[in-house]
This record gives structure tokens, sequence and C-alpha cells, in this order.
């Protein structure tokens, strides 16, 4: 009977041995867990922010894309009035008229520095 009561004990002892680990490892798993559940939470929080300033700028690009195209717009339609004004001034005044640009005329290459050497 001694011998059965310390094959019994020395089974017992492994097996609590056995369950102590897997406590430890069921714990450490438990950890691992919370960290993963806090990670998860602030990721999400993140990713929320930043669907948030996308949208954001979504919206500015969009607003500032139409006043662009308004711009664009009134920019062209300014462009066409001028060219028919010119169009209307050439036919008026003819190819000869004094009050078209004339080519620059070029000036002298020492013309440039006689504010620099010449007392």
């Amino acid at each position: 009977c001694t011998t059965k009561t310390k094959e019994t004990e020395a089974k017992k002892a492994d097996h609590e041995s056995v369950v102590a680990k897997l406590n430890s490892r069921s714990d450490r798993a438990k950890s691992a867990i919370a960290r993963a559940e806090s990670d998860i939470a602030t990721l999400e929080a993140e990713l929320g922010a930043l669907a948030k300033m996308q949208a954001e700028m979504d919206q500015q690009r969009s607003s500032e894309h139409a006043e662009n195209s308004e711009a664009i717009a009134d920019y062209q339609k300014g462009v066409e009035g001028v060219q028919a004004a010119i169009k209307a001034l050439k036919s008026y005044y003819g190819k000869d008229s004094a009050l078209l640009q004339q080519p620059v005329v070029g000036t002298h290459s020492a013309s440039g520095g006689a504010a620099g050497g010449i007392i």
C-alpha cells in the first residue's frame, strides 16, 4: 500500500506540475490577448481619424476643383474677349498701324555697363 501511495503521489505531483505549466501558459495567452485587444482599439481609433481626415481632404479638393473650373471658364472667356478685341483692332486699323506692337530693337552690348565703370 505504501508503494501505491508513493506512486500515486508521484503521479499527482507530475499532474500538478503539468497543470501549473498549463495555467502559466494560459495566463501568458490571456495577457497577449489583452495587449492585442488594446492594440486593435488603438489602431481602429487611428483608422477612424485617418478616414475623417481623408473625407475632409476629399471635400476640400472637390470645392477647390469647382472653384478652379469656374476660374478656368472665366479666364477662357477673357482670352476669347481679348482675341476678339485684337481682331477688331487689326481689322479697323489695318496691318501697318502705329498702334500695333513693333519688334524689340536690340541694344549695343557696351551700353549695359555704363553705370558701373565710366567716371
